[in-house]
């Protein structure tokens, strides 16, 4: 059960500076002394995915979207540090992998905000789609999602952002001694199998997991997303500019992308 803690403190915890003890004697946390591949992965971007066929492949796997998800929901404690558990693995085994993998921001905050929308909207069955797109636009469009993981963690580790895509190898690459961190595109998902083959040296087969599509919302969700109109302005102030926008698309994906939501702007 996560311990109470003042907010100033866990504040502080999940920026990494918080009061942490040595957790690596508590026996329930055993399995963090042994991780493989961190999926180090943001929100609706294919983390599940990507732990699911990891550990199908029988690679010891810690996802998470970052320290505050690590405490909140993964380890459920506030004395328990993630940059420490990654640093120990980076010290302790021969090689560790950190995945994060990008996607499309207008249907990346969809999909969050369907991924939670018991919580987002508790009534949303009483709401018309009119409605619920109002709700979207006004209270999560701008927050939802805006985070890259990977960015964090490399930081920690003193290690460059990427600053570039392969987009014929389908991924990048950064090594730092025996740590690895790899960046993918969910727009690539159905070639992650032979991306990520190639990278671990074995076969990996992909065993897909937390889609939307599988959901009993799916069909609430395929409607928003065909009718969805942007505010005017979106775009400009916030995808157009993105570092990781421009980074993760090629020119013709962006020119593309942008003149398809242009066209869906209100």
């Amino acid at each position: 059960m996560l311990r109470r803690a003042t907010g100033f403190r866990f504040s502080r915890l999940v920026r990494g500076r918080g009061r942490t003890r040595d957790w690596t004697g508590i026996p329930e946390l055993a399995h963090l002394r042994d991780v493989d591949v961190f999926v180090w992965c943001g929100g609706k971007c294919g983390g599940s995915t990507l732990r699911a066929t990891f550990e199908a492949a029988g690679l010891k796997v810690l996802h998470t979207h970052g320290p505050f998800h690590f405490a909140k929901d993964v380890v459920r404690r506030d004395d328990v540090d993630l940059f420490e558990v990654f640093d120990f693995n980076a010290r302790t085994k021969a090689r560790v992998l950190v995945v994060d993998a990008y996607r499309l921001p207008i249907e990346r905050k969809i999909s969050s905000f369907f991924q939670n929308l018991e919580t987002h909207v508790p009534g949303h069955r009483g709401l018309s789609l009119a409605e619920l797109m109002a709700v979207f636009d006004e209270k999560f469009l701008e927050i939802l999602e805006v985070h890259h993981p990977i960015d964090r963690i490399m930081r920690h580790r003193g290690v460059p952002w990427f600053d570039s895509f392969d987009f014929e190898r389908g991924y990048v690459l950064a090594r730092d001694d025996g740590v690895e961190f790899l960046k993918l595109r969910f727009a690539d998902v159905a070639d992650w199998g032979r991306i990520l083959s190639g990278v671990v040296g074995r076969p990996i087969a992909m065993r897909d997991a937390n889609r939307t599509e599988t959901k009993p919302v799916n069909e609430l969700y395929r409607h928003f997303l065909a009718s969805y109109r942007l505010p005017r302005g979106f775009l400009e102030r916030h995808v157009e500019g993105d570092r990781h926008f421009r980074i993760h698309t090629t020119e013709e994906e962006r020119t593309a992308y942008l003149r398809d939501w242009r066209a869906r702007t209100r």
